[in-house]
């Protein structure tokens, strides 16, 4: 539908049509709505004179830059609907602090809202794990977002009247009726048709621009854009080439930045418009996607509230501390699977989401951040790549415990010098379900949440299978992957089947608990135990090794006749 149904102008700016899934004609009537809702706007505006002056600045720019238009006769027989709007502020924003936002949710004097009838299109973008994952496997890196994302494509005018405002600097003066142009943030395929456009440019760009074209359909997550190459030049290159594509179609991107200096000493020399590339000092950091990145050192860093600075009297306050600490490539695992353990308690003695937390259930939990917040002493490089050599394999570990069970990944390459280099690249770990497993089988969930783990790496890496190798230190666990999956009990054999099926029964060997990364993962430690660890950070020692020093599966594995869970 949206290729048939987008344009460009002139300049190369894309149009786009609202993808309605009904009738406008049963919309009713919003007019009284917006109007009693700006009403009360205005009287918030009132009494913060701050908010005001910025809501101002932001809507006089807004009509300023031909983002929204005023309407001199607003009566019309044709549909039509008016967006309340409110402001939304982000302190840390480098550029604009409030963001004005509308609302196609609300509902017409028919109960229906403009939402109602659009179709909300799907996610076409790479999911944030994935990029980030990239992210890291990239030797340099580059970084940008696009201005005005959205407001950077035009709605169609046949379907501007559905997205109607109003507006006025001043209780003095008249309210005046506005069209809004472009995409609008608040309706249902604002992001969809922001990224489809995003793709399209990429797509049309494929012959003349294949790397460009990649990371534009690869590498955007919404309007954030995090990309990369093995080389200054190739990084150059792509800057240029992203820029000109991005350019040319209206898209104006900014806030530019590089783990290599001459990147972005290339960059700087481009523009000297503020915000357009970051101008930071050796310990500055940024945050992209929401992970702090140093871009001088090249590390990732986490910043945790202590429970000082932490309110948390009820179950519903203790998730909402916990779901904070962003950590989407499981760096912090062994750590942070000791709070989602606790979490697991509460849910066991049936605490209600707003229940005020026992004394005793207070202090642990303080004690547990406290520790936590400890982590911003920990850097981690950004970089797993340390050469350009294509000698790269991917190691997995799995294990579990009663209370929890995970799954971390190396990745190993050898050096130009012809040593290895292993580096923790991502884990992840769940607590064990509230219906009791025995060991085994949840051994065999750690195992199966590790295929699906690496299985996903090696696509985002293209990492062959081959260069796959998964260990596990259940020997139970082994020899049910070993064995044939329909010989076992229905929770075995789907797991087992799903198992061979992303990874092959002949990646899975055998390691001892006292070596197994995983292990730390699936019973946790405190956060000083973890910034040490060289377990966890860089793997078992013998993957340094060579393969006919690494372990091997132990004689007395258990045989198959004497294996749990086989079928009667």
């Amino acid at each position: 539908m949206f290729r048939e149904t987008h344009g460009r102008d002139k300049t190369g700016r894309f149009s786009v049509y609202l993808p309605f899934t009904a009738d406008t004609s049963e919309l009713g009537s919003s007019f009284q709505m917006a109007l009693k809702r700006f009403t009360n706007l205005e009287r918030k505006l009132s009494v913060t004179p701050q908010l005001k002056d910025d809501y101002v600045h932001f809507m006089n720019e807004y009509e300023s830059l031909g983002h929204m238009s005023k309407i001199d006769d607003p009566v019309s027989d044709a549909p039509y609907y008016y967006l309340p709007h409110h402001a939304v502020i982000k302190e840390t924003s480098q550029t604009t602090k409030i963001r004005v936002v509308f609302d196609a949710s609300a509902k017409t004097s028919k109960g229906n809202s403009l939402n109602d009838i659009l179709a909300q299109g799907p996610a076409i973008q790479s999911e944030l794990f994935d990029i980030v994952l990239r992210f890291r496997h990239h030797k340099i890196v580059i970084t940008a977002d696009v201005e005005k994302m959205y407001r950077q494509v035009w709605v169609n005018q046949e379907d501007r009247d559905y997205q109607r405002i109003l507006w006025r600097n001043s209780p003095e003066k008249e309210i005046d009726h506005y069209r809004l142009n472009t995409i609008t943030y608040g309706t249902a395929p604002a992001a969809f048709l922001a990224t489809r456009v995003l793709k399209e440019i990429g797509l049309l760009a494929a012959q003349d621009k294949p790397s460009a074209s990649r990371a534009i359909q690869r590498d955007f997550y919404m309007d954030d854009f995090l990309s990369g190459g093995d080389t200054t030049e190739e990084c150059v290159k792509l800057y240029h080439e992203v820029l000109e594509l991005l350019e040319s179609s209206g898209m104006r991107l900014r806030k530019w930045c590089s783990s290599a200096p001459e990147v972005r000493k290339n960059i700087a020399a481009t523009s000297s418009e503020p915000h357009y590339s970051l101008d930071l000092g050796d310990n500055d950091t940024i945050k992209s996607l929401g992970l702090i990145w140093c871009p001088e050192s090249d590390t990732l860093q986490f910043k945790v509230k202590n429970a000082n600075e932490t309110r948390v009297q009820t179950k519903r306050d203790l998730l909402s501390s916990l779901n904070s600490v962003f950590d989407p490539l499981g760096f912090l695992g062994p750590t942070l699977i000791k709070g989602k353990i606790f979490l697991q308690e509460l849910w066991q003695i049936k605490m209600g989401w707003d229940d005020t937390l026992s004394e005793d259930f207070q202090t642990r939990w303080r004690r547990f951040l406290d520790d936590l917040a400890t982590a911003h002493q920990i850097l981690i490089p950004r970089a797993v790549k340390v050469c350009l050599s294509k000698e790269v394999e991917l190691h997995g570990f799995s294990d579990a415990t009663q209370s929890a069970y995970g799954a971390c990944i190396y990745y190993k390459q050898a050096s130009e010098q012809g040593k290895w280099s292993v580096q923790l690249l991502c884990a992840k770990s769940r607590v064990a379900p509230l219906k009791s497993l025995t060991i085994p089988r949840l051994e065999l969930s750690g195992a199966h949440l590790l295929a699906e783990l690496i299985s996903r790496v090696a696509t985002n890496l293209e990492i062959s299978n081959d260069k796959i190798f998964c260990w596990c230190d259940s020997t139970v666990t082994l020899a049910w992957i070993k064995g044939r999956s329909a010989q076992w009990k229905t929770f075995v054999s789907n797991r087992v089947a799903q198992i061979i099926e992303l990874t092959g029964e002949n990646r899975w060997r055998y390691v001892s608990t006292s070596v197994n990364p995983a292990d730390q993962l699936s019973r946790g430690i405190n956060t000083a135990e973890l910034a040490t660890s060289e377990l966890w950070w860089n793997g078992p020692s013998f993957l340094k090794e060579d393969k006919t020093l690494w372990p091997q599966v132990p004689h007395d594995l258990i045989r198959n006749e004497e294996t749990p869970e086989k079928r009667p």
